[in-house]
């Protein structure tokens, strides 16, 4: 039976013949003997049921699902290396990377101190922090480009985030002594809808 499991390095030698449409030239590239490359190559199509390759004897080309599977496999090299590279990366530096958004609206000077504390109890942590607007970090989370997002009110969140409140911040309504909603000790935001207001712009 064959094995259906395709393996990188069945996927770099098909990378290089489709590259340098020469069984010879691919097979010194991939430091490999060219029967060992037809091989693989024969095998890589058993797995893929169908052919990749024309093969001629001065001439050769790739198949129409050889031409379909190239971008395909091109990408799965590539995050494969790009896996491989950042896990090199990641033992040479031996720590992790925290990588940290919060909204433009949030003043983040009441982080500063927890984070301090983070660095000091765990060796070799990296912290790479971003400000932008609150869908921006939403939509970065749910890419996995950031591991943890601080937002305000954030409403409906995506079903594969987790959520959890860290705190309440309290708002205060400035106004004039006889002004009508003076004297109140909460004032409702759609009493607010009316009345003219000065507020602190939030950073882009």
């Amino acid at each position: 039976m064959t094995e259906r499991t395709v393996d990188l390095q069945q996927i770099r030698y098909f990378l290089t013949l489709a590259r340098t449409l020469n069984f010879t030239r691919a097979a010194k590239e991939c430091n490999i003997t060219q029967p060992a490359l037809t091989k693989s190559i024969q095998k890589l199509e058993e797995i893929l049921d169908g052919q990749l390759i024309y093969r001629q004897r001065n001439h050769t080309q790739l198949t129409p699902l050889g031409r379909a599977m190239l971008p395909l496999l091109e990408q799965t090299f590539s995050a494969a290396e790009a896996a491989r590279a950042q896990a090199s990366l990641f033992r040479r530096q031996g720590g992790a990377t925290l990588r940290l958004g919060t909204a433009d609206e949030i003043v983040s000077s009441f982080l500063v101190p927890v984070l301090r504390e983070l660095h000091e109890r765990i060796a070799g942590l990296d912290l790479a922090w971003q400000v932008a607007g609150r869908d921006t970090l939403v939509t970065r989370m749910v890419e996995g480009t950031l591991d943890v997002a601080i937002v305000a009110e954030p409403g409906r969140m995506p079903e594969q985030l987790h959520r959890w409140p860290l705190l309440v911040e309290r708002y205060v309504v400035l106004c004039p002594a006889d002004h009508v909603l003076a004297g109140q000790a909460e004032i409702p935001a759609e009493r607010l809808l009316h009345e003219r207001l000065l507020l602190r712009r939030a950073r882009r």
